[in-house]
């Protein structure tokens, strides 16, 4: 009996979820804040062996944020996500990525995939109290991993006035041009193209049989 209640208890908080992110995937003009990538938990899988250090410690991390923004014609987070507009707000995680070391970053071993908590745990660090969208966008990086020369990245959607997290799903893109910086950029680039060609309408059908 007390599993019962525990599985009508998570069934109401999926539903409860689903509603709540239901206008992001079936509204042009739902309100929307991208935060930019969150490098926060990431790991340079195989980057160690690339003698990066200096690129990563070289504010890197804005590069690709300051990227996203100068050629968001091209990295077109709006198309893909099928909004009219969206909100850039870069600056709390730039100031959030510049405290990371090079050191804590690279590794040659692939992490362990994020769960539903360790997610919220990246949110909760976020200071949203200046962002003046309803919904926050975040791409949670989980590694660069230089051996399978591809990125993994987690789209999270959450609510800006309590944090929570209304909707995550783990995504990845494969790597590819000249020099470092473009090299990973492009991963975001393919990330950004799979949920504009298919990836979104996908989501959106699985709130909808939610709710």
């Amino acid at each position: 009996m007390k599993w019962l209640w525990i599985a009508f208890y998570m069934f109401i908080i999926q539903v409860s979820s689903a509603q709540d992110v239901k206008e992001f995937f079936t509204s042009l003009e739902a309100e929307v804040e991208f935060v930019g990538l969150d490098f926060l938990q990431a790991k340079m899988v195989g980057l160690s062996t690339k003698n990066t250090s200096d690129e990563v410690q070289g504010n890197c991390f804005r590069a690709w944020n300051d990227l996203l923004w100068q050629e968001r014609l091209k990295y077109d987070v709006k198309r893909a996500f099928m909004k009219r507009s969206i909100h850039y707000n870069f600056e709390m995680l730039n100031r959030l990525n510049k405290r990371i070391k090079s050191v804590d970053v690279q590794t040659d071993l692939s992490p362990q995939s994020f769960s539903t908590k360790k997610l919220q745990v990246a949110i909760n660090r976020y200071d949203t109290k200046d962002m003046k969208s309803k919904y926050g966008l975040s791409f949670v990086v989980h590694s660069f991993n230089q051996f399978r020369e591809r990125a993994y990245v987690y789209i999270v959607i959450f609510d800006v006035a309590t944090k929570k997290i209304l909707f995550s799903a783990q995504t990845s893109g494969n790597a590819g041009g000249f020099g470092f910086r473009n090299y990973w950029a492009r991963t975001i680039y393919n990330i950004l193209g799979n949920i504009r060609d298919y990836k979104f309408r996908k989501w959106k059908e699985e709130i909808k049989k939610r709710v």
